[in-house]
Order: structure tokens, then C-alpha cells, then sequence
């Protein structure tokens, strides 16, 4: 199921989509942060938003649902990389 979300991070407005599974208890985890339009692990969304900027590139290590990896895809734009 795609799930569009729009959130506030660090001053900065996210809006981004995912193919969720709510019987998933990851993809249910963000789906109930999305749905209150605050994001999971917000600590770590916020370093993010301040450090990434557009053209930046980004490595997810520990890359699993792909939240952060589509985040950063966001944060860093067209013109960056993930």
C-alpha cells in the first residue's frame, strides 16, 4: 500500500512515499509516526535534515524498511546521491 507522508524535520518540510505493509510491524511503526506527521527516530531525522543538503551524497549502512534511505534521497535532492 503507498503511504505519502509530509513532516516537519529540523525546519525543513519532507514530503515523501512508500509501499507500506501494515501487517509488517516495521512498516506499521512508521506508518503510526507518519500518520501524527512526525518521524521515526526524530533525533536521527534531525541531524540528518541539518547536516544533508541539496546535492550532498548519503550512505544508508544499515539500510532495512528504506525510511532513512528515502529521506535522505529528499534531503539531498535531484541533484544529490544515495
Amino acid at each position: 500500500m503507498i503511504h505519502a507522508m509530509t513532516m516537519q524535520i529540523a525546519g525543513r518540510d519532507i514530503q515523501m512515499s512508500m509501499d507500506l505493509d501494515p501487517s509488517h510491524p516495521c512498516d506499521a511503526g512508521i506508518m503510526d509516526c507518519c500518520l501524527h506527521h512526525k518521524p521515526c527516530e526524530p533525533e536521527v531525522c534531525n541531524v540528518m535534515a541539518r547536516v544533508l543538503q541539496p546535492g550532498d551524497a548519503a550512505v544508508d549502512g544499515g539500510a532495512n524498511v528504506g525510511f532513512f534511505s528515502v529521506l535522505m534521497s529528499r534531503l539531498v535532492g535531484e541533484t544529490g546521491h544515495v
